[in-house]
């Protein structure tokens, strides 16, 4: 067995596809990059540039004059025209990544669930046309290193190809062959000890080390497989002594992560024809050390992954036996309709009755107008138009009707409808009209106002309320047309790339207000004034849109040590809203610390 020590972590994933030549994707772009000597990507810029591909190992040094080695961030944008059809996009960093599709959309973000040496992907349906690509970076410390690709899988294009960015050479299995990473911790953590390509990930080392230069005890493994499976129903069994986890296409379907000796555990899933990714993490904390693993078919076909291009009127329906539209559907079928009453039955043979949930997609040809959205259901609905949220009740319900407006031009437009099913009876009812051609939503002014985000995330609002929709996400430095204001300029009106919509004055630079067209008779409330109050952060902690982690954004980073005024509280004190140097937001108690001799009675619950 062949093996090389003190190799820094490299690809996970490293797909017997890897050995086609891959697509190019990053051919002809442009990256603006921009650095900051902090990991939060909190300004000031230290170096700004201009990169063609984003495919850099900077080991234990600087990415460029002025950056610290240590504790920077980085961003990169780029806009770039791509052909229609399903891309899939890869990251791999050391520390953490993030790749945002057209302002709103996150693809893949681990600065939420770390990730570090991990090769991770996402898949997007995307029109023809121009998108905007967005990767945010930050590095802690010791080596540094990130790497993003994309293919067309709808042309056949492949990646990534990631040996050109200065990382040791791989092992190059082929399909249903496994990559062992060998960590000298029972935590799979900073480099491996050793990466090898092996059979199997079933072993029984027993109350010895693994290999030569690994302790006994206290050490784990990270396996990697692609394996080319007929459609149906699969099998996983796994013993072990201690901890085992395995994830499938990414989700984890085993999470049995504590001392063991020698359980077994077992995960049944349904997996269409193709390729799918395995991954067998564990760790032996003492004593004997093995883990037995078995993949087995129990189950027939599925349907197919692929169906004919979708014409107008019918919609692509995929199914999942979960809540929230996760892991590998269990049917893919064309639909005439979202529409649907099933009532206290299933959607589908092999389909929950309760507890499912579908996502139906559909490009529809339509004559340039203003049009409206209707959706009745019981459970939640979610609508995009275009990529942009316009409707969102991701919530329990008992039948209540949604709707939104909207101008298009002629020509295709992307519709996507979510849903949800909890339990009772189930049901949606879609509608589209044409509302008025050339009357009710008119075209944007055109002032030659500008705004520039201020707010390290800022959400962009179908109308001027905190309680409208959240139809996008702004990044901070990124600059917009203005087209209108509220009559109190609290609310800015912007064209963020063909999309109409709101965001808060306070978190914008707005260059010039007297060409600025009033579009909104409303007067808004004010931010809370401040308390007298003051907290500080025990460490860093996130700031939020919202009081809690669900459906609220991130806006920002309290840094520790970091003083802000106390604006408000939440009913139960475990969140406290702050004034940033002008952001308003939303705070962890769990994580500051207020003021010596702060009543909390005289904190206004603002939230």
């Amino acid at each position: 067995m062949k093996w090389h020590s003190g190799l820094l972590i490299v690809v996970l994933l490293v797909l017997g596809a890897l050995a086609i030549t891959p697509a190019l994707a990053q051919n002809g772009a442009v990256w603006n990059a921009q650095f900051y000597n902090n990991p939060f990507l909190n300004d000031p810029v230290v170096l700004n540039r201009q990169d063609n591909r984003i495919l850099f190992n900077w080991g234990s040094g600087s990415p460029g004059a002025g950056v610290n080695a240590d504790n920077f961030s980085a961003r990169w944008g780029t806009d770039v025209y791509l052909q229609a059809g399903t891309y899939r996009f890869w990251a791999l960093a050391d520390d953490n990544v993030r790749v945002t599709l057209n302002f709103s959309n996150t693809l893949i973000d681990t600065f939420a669930h770390p990730a570090v040496g991990q090769l991770v992907s996402a898949d997007v349906t995307l029109n023809a046309g121009n998108h905007h690509i967005q990767v945010d970076y930050r590095e802690a410390g010791g080596d540094a290193y990130v790497n993003i690709d994309w293919a067309n899988l709808s042309l056949g294009e492949t990646g990534p190809d990631f040996q050109g960015g200065g990382q040791p050479p791989l092992p190059i299995p082929g399909t249903g062959q496994w990559v062992g990473q060998y960590y000298a911790n029972p935590n799979l953590s900073g480099n491996p000890t050793a990466i090898m390509t092996e059979a199997s990930p079933s072993h029984n080392w027993g109350a010895g080390a693994p290999l030569s230069g690994m302790p006994g005890d206290n050490f784990s493994v990270r396996w990697t497989s692609s394996q080319a499976l007929t459609g149906g129903t699969y099998r996983i069994t796994v013993r072990a002594d201690d901890g085992v986890r395995v994830f499938v296409n990414g989700a984890l379907v085993i999470n049995q992560w504590h001392g063991a000796t020698g359980e077994t555990y077992t995960a049944d899933v349904n997996l269409p024809s193709g390729t799918h990714t395995f991954v067998v993490e564990y760790y032996e904390a003492g004593g004997d050390a093995f883990i037995d693993y078995n993949l087995a078919q129990i189950g027939g076909g599925l349907p197919p992954t692929t169906v004919p291009p979708v014409v107008t009127g019918t919609w692509l329906a995929t199914y999942y036996n979960n809540r929230d539209l996760s892991g590998t559907p269990v049917a893919i079928l064309t639909e005439a309709s979202p529409s649907h009453n099933w009532g206290g039955g299933a959607p589908l043979a092999g389909i929950n009755a309760d507890n499912f949930s579908v996502r139906w997609a559909s490009t529809q040809n339509l004559s340039a107008g203003n049009y409206r959205v209707t959706v009745r259901a019981d459970d939640g609905v979610r609508v995009y138009v275009n990529g942009a949220l316009v409707i969102n009740h991701w919530v329990l319900a008992t039948g209540q009707t949604y709707t939104a407006d909207f101008s298009l031009p002629a020509g295709n437009h992307t519709f996507v409808v979510e849903y949800f099913e909890a339990g009772g009876n189930a049901f949606i009812e879609y509608n589209l009209t044409l509302v008025g051609a050339g009357d009710g939503l008119q075209p944007p002014a055109q002032t030659g106002v500008t705004a520039s985000v201020t707010a390290f995330r800022l959400n962009f609002r179908d109308q001027p309320t905190t309680a409208a929709n959240i139809i996008g996400k702004l990044n901070r430095g990124e600059t917009f047309p203005v087209v209108g204001r509220t009559a109190d300029g609290a609310w800015v009106q912007l064209n963020v790339r063909g999309t109409v919509g709101w965001s808060y004055a306070s978190y914008l630079d707005v260059n010039g207000t007297g060409n600025i067209p009033l579009t909104s008779g409303s007067l808004t409330t004010p931010p809370p004034a401040s308390t007298g109050f003051t907290l500080a952060a025990n460490q860093a902690v996130n700031i939020r849109s919202r009081p809690g982690v669900s459906g609220s954004a991130i806006i920002g980073v309290l840094r520790t040590g970091q003083t802000a005024a106390v604006v408000g509280r939440s009913s139960t004190n475990t969140w406290y809203q702050i004034n940033s140097n002008g952001a308003i937001g939303w705070v962890s108690s769990a994580f500051v610390q207020l003021q010596a001799g702060t009543n909390i009675g005289q904190i206004p619950v603002t939230g």
